[in-house]
C-alpha cells in the first residue's frame, strides 16, 4: 500500500519505518508545525479492523501519560476507508532489541518496569486494560543514559475493564508468550493480566532470553493455558532474590495470587531499588517454584511462575476448542493488532507500531 504524498492535507509523507499485515507506519512531516512524527495507516478497512484502530485511538486519547506514547492527530485519507494516526516519533529501542543485546542490569530493569507500571495505573485507573503487553510494544527513548524512558506504543487490543469481549467464543487475541493463564483460556480478564504481561516483560528484561525457547506458537498458547512456566532463577540465577519474587508474583498463574494493582507491583519494585539487596542466589524454596514468608508475600501470593516469551515475540490469532484440548492459529503475521510492531526492531530510530 502507498499513501499518498500529502495525508490528510497536512503531512508530508516520507519513509517507510514499519510494516505489518495490516498496514504501514511512515515517516513523515507536519506542514504546519514542521514536527516530524509517525504516521500509522490502517492498510484495509473491515469493520473489525476499524472498531479496533478507533478502540485504540481512543485508549491513547484518554491516556495522557508520560510512559504512553503521544496520539497527536487522527483522520481519514484521500482514499476510500483509508484511517490513519498520527503519533510522536520517538528515538531509541524497544525493551525487545535491548535484552537481545544483552541483558539489563536490574536496577536499571527495575526502573524501566517502575515506568511501565506506572502508565498501567494510568490505564487502569481510567478502566482500560492493555490485554498485549510485551517487550516489542514497550519503546526506550535515550536507551543507556540517565534520562531514558519508557512508553508503551501500542493499544490495539485495549478494552474497558468492564466491556463484553469483543472476540469470538474460543478466539484469543494476544501474544501467546506473554498471555495469562486465564487469557489464554478465553475468560474474563482484568487489571490482573495486565500485572502478569509486565512480569514478563520484566523477566524478558531481565533473563535476556525465552524462558520457553524455540516453542511454537500453539504450543506456547497449551503451555500458557496451563500456567507451565520456568522459574526466572533458573535462566538468570544472579537475579537478586527479592527481585526475582516481585517477577514471580506478578507471573502467578492464579490471579488472586499476583500483585492487587500496578501501583503495589511497583511499590515492591520501589522498595527492593530503596535497599538494593546483594545479588545473591535465591533460597531454594524459591527456586523451586513458590515463594514462602517474603516481604511482598503480605500483598500477593508467591507462586514463582514465568510467562512464556518467545525468541521473537509473535502475536496470534489462535482458536481454542470448548474443552481446551486443542488449539489452531490463524495467522503467524508479526501482530495481533491492526499495526505489526516495526520489522526491524533493532533498529536506532524507531516509532510505534
Amino acid at each position: 500500500m502507498r499513501a499518498p504524498r500529502v495525508l490528510g492535507g497536512r503531512y508530508l509523507i516520507g519513509q517507510v519505518i514499519g510494516r505489518g499485515a495490516f498496514g504501514v507506519v511512515y515517516k513523515a512531516t507536519d506542514r504546519g508545525s514542521g514536527r516530524e512524527v509517525a504516521i500509522k495507516v490502517l492498510a484495509a478497512v473491515d469493520p473489525a479492523q476499524e472498531d479496533r484502530f478507533q478502540r485504540e485511538v481512543a485508549a491513547l486519547k484518554a491516556l495522557r501519560h508520560p510512559h504512553i506514547v503521544e496520539v497527536l492527530d487522527v483522520g481519514r485519507g484521500d482514499a476510500p476507508g483509508q484511517v490513519f494516526l498520527a503519533m510522536e516519533l520517538l528515538q531509541g529501542k524497544t525493551l525487545f532489541a535491548l535484552y537481545k543485546e544483552s541483558p539489563l542490569a536490574p536496577a536499571r530493569a527495575a526502573r524501566l518496569g517502575s515506568q511501565l507500571l506506572s502508565a498501567l495505573e494510568r490505564a487502569h485507573g481510567l478502566g482500560i486494560i492493555h490485554r498485549d503487553l510485551k517487550p516489542g510494544n514497550l519503546f526506550v527513548v535515550n536507551p543507556g543514559t540517565e534520562g531514558e524512558v519508557l512508553k508503551i506504543l501500542d493499544f490495539g487490543l485495549a478494552r474497558a475493564i468492564d466491556a463484553p469481549s469483543l472476540t469470538k467464543t474460543g478466539e484469543i487475541l494476544g501474544t501467546p508468550a506473554y498471555m495469562a493463564p486465564e487469557q489464554a483460556r478465553g475468560q474474563r480478564v482484568d487489571a490482573r493480566t495486565d500485572i502478569y504481561g509486565a512480569g514478563g516483560c520484566l523477566y524478558a528484561a531481565l533473563a535476556g532470553r525465552a524462558p520457553i525457547d524455540g516453542e511454537p506458537p500453539l504450543r506456547q498458547v497449551v503451555r500458557a493455558m496451563a500456567g507451565a512456566t520456568t522459574p526466572l532463577l533458573d535462566v538468570a540465577p544472579d537475579v537478586p532474590a527479592e527481585l526475582a519474587t516481585v517477577v514471580a508474583t506478578a507471573l502467578s498463574p492464579d490471579p488472586a495470587a499476583r500483585f492487587g494493582s500496578a501501583g503495589a507491583m511497583r511499590e515492591a519494585l520501589g522498595a527492593w531499588l530503596a535497599r538494593r539487596p546483594a545479588q545473591g542466589r535465591a533460597p531454594r524454596v524459591l527456586r523451586g517454584g513458590l515463594a514462602v514468608g517474603l516481604a511482598i508475600a503480605a500483598s500477593a501470593g508467591g507462586y514463582l511462575a514465568v510467562s512464556h516469551i518467545a525468541r521473537r515475540p509473535v502475536s496470534h490469532v489462535v482458536t481454542v476448542s470448548p474443552s481446551g484440548t486443542a488449539a489452531s492459529t490463524a495467522t503467524a503475521e508479526p501482530s495481533a493488532l491492526p499495526l505489526a510492531p516495526l520489522s526491524a526492531p533493532s533498529a536506532s530510530r524507531m516509532a510505534p507500531a
